[in-house]
């Protein structure tokens, strides 16, 4: 199983409302959660599986208006060390990813300004911005009988 979702608000952090908190954490959170449950019910009957949550580097360092971003993100990694020990003895094998900025068509479509690709490759030590294949790719490794 594969936990994608996610959506983010960027408000500056005082002024970030509650159903916007709200929404934040169903999608991104407790979707992850619920699903991980469901899988964990039939992979352990199953005798074991494999779970992939994609969470974000926002979970280990993020930057103004991404506050409650960063939290549900973090409460992913978190989670899934938990939901490791906890459906590991069921044979079922659970990791996080935390990719940066992804080349998705909205990114794409804002480095066609020039200051913003430069600002994007500007936040990691190689310049580059990860792509949709590299992580996906990842996600194959660790769902496989290698990961």
């Amino acid at each position: 199983m594969v936990n994608n979702a996610g959506v983010t608000v960027r408000v500056p952090f005082l002024e970030l409302t509650r159903d916007q908190t709200e929404m934040l954490w169903t999608v991104t959170q407790r979707s992850v959660l619920v699903g991980c449950q469901a899988a964990g019910r039939l992979m352990s009957k199953a005798d074991g599986g494999s779970i992939a949550n994609i969470a974000s580097v926002h979970a280990r360092a993020t930057n103004p208006g991404h506050e409650a971003y960063a939290a549900t993100k973090g409460a992913i990694t978190v989670m899934t060390r938990a939901m490791a020990w906890s459906l590991g003895p069921t044979g079922i094998r659970e990791n996080a990813i935390c990719p940066a900025l992804t080349r998705t068509e909205k990114v794409d479509t804002a480095m066609k300004l020039p200051a913003n690709a430069e600002r994007f490759r500007s936040r990691t030590a190689d310049r580059g911005v990860t792509t949709v294949d590299e992580i996906g790719a990842l996600v194959v490794f660790l769902l496989s009988d290698a990961g």
